[in-house]
């Protein structure tokens, strides 16, 4: 029996599954025959990762809900004339929507592609942004966008190292910088 029919068999008997710190928990346990308790022990991986994949969906769901609600409000809002008060709870959707819900998009597509059902046009999701976004030295994380390591080590002038003891500029820039060598 797959771990998806048997999440389903357990939930039929009127069971209820959860995870607690990396624990199976069921309830009720009076109701756990020998059989389904031997089931649950051979598929207990499967299990988990079953219940994270419904866990990462729903988070995803629900934030989407969230957004869709800031959006709604939002066209209200506007139309009632409070045009700042809009403004802000868009910014606030666009938030949501930027950061939190692709931090669960990622979450739910580790956890789809952990049970093997993972569509190929979400793999991109699997990627942490830092390998999504690089341009000129620069890296786009959560926080923003910052400079990589290498860019770091580089003149802010031109790609040559930085001159020693130096921390913006090469040899080169640095002479220019002061006007005399």
């Amino acid at each position: 029996m797959a771990a998806t029919a048997l999440l389903a068999t357990l939930r039929a008997s009127g069971l209820t599954l959860a995870v607690d710190d990396h624990r199976l928990r069921v309830r009720p346990r009076a109701s756990l025959t020998a059989e389904l308790s031997r089931a649950i022990v051979e598929h207990k991986a499967g299990l988990l990762a079953e219940l994270q994949v419904e866990a990462a969906t729903a988070e995803v769901v629900e934030i989407e809900r969230q957004i869709a609600l800031f959006r709604t409000r939002a066209q209200t809002v506007e139309q009632a004339g409070d045009h700042k008060r809009a403004a802000m709870l868009r910014a606030w959707a666009a938030k949501l929507d930027r950061f939190e819900r692709m931090d669960l998009k990622r979450r739910e597509a580790r956890a789809l592609d952990a049970v093997g059902r993972l569509p190929d046009e979400d793999r991109f999701l699997l990627k942490e942004i830092e390998q999504l976004i690089e341009v000129n030295g620069y890296r786009l994380t959560v926080e923003g966008w910052v400079e990589t390591p290498e860019r770091a080590r580089a003149c802010v002038y031109c790609p040559e190292p930085l001159a020693p003891g130096h921390l913006l500029t090469c040899v080169e820039h640095r002479v220019s910088e002061q006007g005399r060598p």
